[in-house]
C-alpha cells in the first residue's frame, strides 16, 4: 500500500514549522487577519503576539495530551496534533487535516464540531479535538477558562487555534466565508496552507527531508510487532 501524505501529515508539518518558524508565524497571522481583519491583534489575548516573528522554543510538540478541564479529564484519544510554543508558558494548538475529500460543512457540523459531552459519571470529556479547541462544550464556563497541556510539559493553549489544510481546501473555505456561508468554526480559527509551507521550504529539500523521515522510522516498533 503506498504511503499517503495523510499518513505522515503531522510529522511533516512539524518538520516544516521547525525549519522556518518565522514563515509559519507569518502565515498564521495572515490566516487570522483574513477572517477577522487586522484589528484581531488588538484583542487582549493576542496583543502580546502582534510583534512575535518566531516561536519561543526550539521544539514543536506532537500528539500532546491535555490536562483536566473543568474538573474532568479528556478521553485517552484526545491529543492535539501539534503545539507551537509562542511564549515560555503559552502555545498555539494546531490540527492537521490534509485530506482533500470529506471536509464538507455538513461533516464538520455533524461530526468534528459536535459539542463535547461529559461521560463516565461526569468525570470525563468525550468529543473531537476540533470541537475541544473551538471551545464547544455542552456546559458553560467562564470565558477565560484555559485549556492546558499535560505532556510533554505544561502550556496554556491560546484560544486562537490553527488548522493546517491543503491549499485547495483553504481557498474553498475562505470563499465560503466571503460568501457569508462559512464553515461552522468560530472566528478564533486560522487556516494555514500546507502547500505554502512546503513550497517555502523548496522541492529538493522537501523531498530529501521526507525521504530521511521515512528511512529513520522503525515500523517494527511503530506498529508494536510482538510475536
Amino acid at each position: 500500500m503506498p504511503i499517503e501524505l495523510t499518513h505522515l501529515g503531522e510529522a511533516i508539518v512539524q518538520m516544516l514549522i521547525m525549519e522556518d518558524p518565522a514563515y509559519f508565524v507569518s502565515e498564521w497571522k495572515n490566516g487570522l487577519e483574513t477572517l477577522n481583519g487586522p484589528e484581531v491583534f488588538r484583542e487582549a489575548e493576542l496583543e502580546m503576539f502582534s510583534g512575535v516573528n518566531g516561536v519561543c522554543d526550539h521544539e514543536v510538540y506532537r500528539e500532546v495530551q491535555l490536562a483536566p478541564f473543568a474538573d474532568k479529564i479528556f478521553d485517552g484519544a484526545s491529543r492535539v496534533d501539534l503545539i507551537v510554543p509562542m511564549t515560555a508558558d503559552e502555545a498555539l494548538p494546531i490540527e492537521v487535516k490534509l485530506g482533500e475529500t470529506r471536509l464538507s460543512k455538513s461533516r464538520l457540523e455533524d461530526e468534528w464540531l459536535l459539542p463535547c459531552r461529559a461521560t463516565h459519571h461526569n468525570t470525563r470529556w468525550s468529543g473531537n479535538m476540533m470541537a475541544i479547541l473551538d471551545r464547544r462544550f455542552n456546559e458553560q464556563f467562564p470565558p477565560n477558562e484555559p485549556l492546558m497541556t499535560r505532556t510533554p510539559r505544561v502550556f496554556r493553549l491560546v484560544p486562537h487555534w490553527c488548522i493546517v489544510v491543503r491549499a485547495k481546501t483553504k481557498r474553498a473555505w475562505e470563499r465560503a466565508w466571503n460568501a457569508n456561508e462559512p464553515p461552522p468554526f468560530k472566528k478564533k480559527v486560522s487556516l494555514v496552507s500546507f502547500d505554502a509551507l512546503a513550497a517555502n521550504y523548496g522541492q529538493e529539500k522537501f523531498d530529501k527531508k521526507v525521504s530521511a523521515l521515512l528511512s529513520s522510522r522503525s515500523y517494527y516498533e511503530r506498529w508494536a510487532i510482538s510475536p
